[in-house]
């Protein structure tokens, strides 16, 4: 590697957040022309909200050269819950290198930096595309679980419960509660507290996603979050959050998926998800896609120092929201 390149730490609140924007545009242009994907979302307020979750700041590694940014790397905190016991991760993304700064070793240089901030106790996951999957194993990373896409059918028909036009309250202490409901189904997953499921879906400054909460009296017993997407000209209403703490909601979350699918009229209804016991036998009603039809398979890799007594023990349960590319 060049030895005028800087590689170096920061935070959000010290990053020139239009260079970074830039830089990310730049990166993954052709890319998301080919997927007619338009970058309007790469804005300074979209990484402000972003990189300051309740868990904390992100840390961004940059490489840089006479003050232009080359190449970056993020990561920002969550927290995971594991039989009861809550400890910080770290969620890899925004892996962009510059078209014409490939090739020089600035993606190994800048994870292996956020890599060598880690305490000992935490762990770093991501989903690796095509292209960073190989660089990924090399830094270390193990696979933690895979997440088949799953697809359903969705025939209208009326269901008039739901007023999806009245804004949906925010997550309260009530979710703190059934968090840890369902996390005893689990050896280990995100921690969907309030503060993380209203930071990741009630503040988000572009994407807008259907909410609701099963309850029962003042106990919430099930989560669902939507939103429509466009997949190949395809509409499809893709499912963030799908769980249960008990089987008896799962009827009004279902009910709730109809009614939001019969407003952005949606015939399909899709799923990333491992199959676990949080998840009930919701998507029993759905249809795995094999995944030679993906275009890619998605994995969840993660990195602990001590990854061989700890790391692939864990009985991961994982869905479309934990990723941040919806």
């Amino acid at each position: 590697m060049n030895q005028e390149v800087r590689i170096h730490i920061t935070g959000p609140d010290e990053l020139d957040m239009q260079q970074y924007c830039q830089l990310q545009q730049a990166a993954f242009e052709k890319l998301l022309h080919k997927n007619k994907i338009s970058y309007d979302f790469i804005t300074p307020a979209f990484f402000q909200w972003k990189y300051n979750t309740p868990a904390g700041k992100a840390r961004i590694a940059l490489a840089t050269e006479n003050g232009q940014i080359l190449a970056s790397v993020a990561m920002y905190p969550v927290n995971l819950i594991s039989k009861g016991r809550m400890f910080k991760s770290w969620h890899f993304t925004e892996a962009a290198v510059l078209p014409q700064s490939r090739q020089r070793g600035l993606f190994h240089a800048c994870m292996q930096a956020l890599i060598d901030t880690l305490l000992p106790e935490e762990m770093i996951y991501v989903f690796p595309n095509h292209s960073s999957m190989k660089g990924t194993i090399r830094l270390g990373f193990q696979p933690l679980a895979d997440l088949p896409f799953y697809i359903k059918l969705l025939f209208k028909h009326p269901t008039a419960k739901f007023n999806l036009l009245q804004p949906s309250v925010n997550y309260n202490e009530a979710q703190d509660i059934y968090a840890g409901s369902i996390a005893a189904n689990s050896n280990m997953m995100l921690y969907k507290d309030a503060a993380y499921m209203n930071w990741r879906y009630k503040q988000h400054p572009h994407a807008n996603y259907y909410t609701f909460s099963a309850a029962a009296g003042e106990t919430v017993t099930g989560n669902v979050v939507v939103r429509a997407v466009f997949v190949k000209g395809i509409k499809l209403l893709l499912i963030m959050e799908l769980h249960v703490a008990d089987k008896s909601a799962e009827k009004e979350l279902f009910a709730f998926i109809q009614e939001v699918a019969n407003a952005e009229k949606c015939s399909l209804a899709g799923i990333f998800t491992t199959d676990n016991k949080a998840a009930g036998k919701l998507i029993h009603g759905f249809f795995k896609v094999p995944s030679m039809l993906m275009p890619k398979k998605q994995r969840m890799m993660g990195y602990l120092k001590k990854m061989s007594a700890d790391g692939q023990k864990y009985n991961w349960f994982c869905q479309t929201g934990d990723w941040d590319a919806f």
